[in-house]
């Protein structure tokens, strides 16, 4: 069964409309500071996800409708305007060597609308969702 790997990367909206972009790379890594809880998973529709829905790889099969819920949390109470760039991965992890027309049927710059201001918490965050 052939899958697809998406790979997510986040971009500031400052940093992608000054074009001042940062080292990509497709390790573990943290490009800011703040971003807490980073989960990408299969979406099943529901609004309340249970934790188990989280823990499934993000893996979806070419074959089926299944979109993926991408989630995280910013420290602060400033909410911000993200975007979501899709880079198309080979199986060992290196940026394939396709363009990004080629596996979409749009523009590669999504922006994150769905955010939410944390309510009565001890240290304040915004928690953002973006479905792929």
């Amino acid at each position: 069964m052939k899958k697809i790997i998406f790979y997510l990367l986040l971009l500031n909206s400052l940093v992608a409309k000054s074009g001042l972009a940062k080292e990509f790379t497709t390790e573990d890594f943290v490009y800011e500071e703040g971003i807490k809880t980073p989960l990408l998973f299969p979406f099943t529709g529901s609004t309340n996800p249970k934790q188990v829905d989280m823990l499934n790889p993000p893996i979806v099969s070419m074959s089926q409708e299944s979109p993926l819920m991408l989630q995280f949390d910013e420290m602060g109470g400033d909410i911000k305007i993200y975007y979501v760039k899709i880079i198309n991965c080979n199986a060992d992890w290196s940026v394939s060597q396709l363009n990004a027309i080629q596996y979409l049927n749009e523009y590669n710059e999504y922006q994150i609308t769905e955010r939410e201001a944390s309510f009565n918490t001890r240290t304040p965050y915004i928690h953002y969702r973006f479905i792929l």
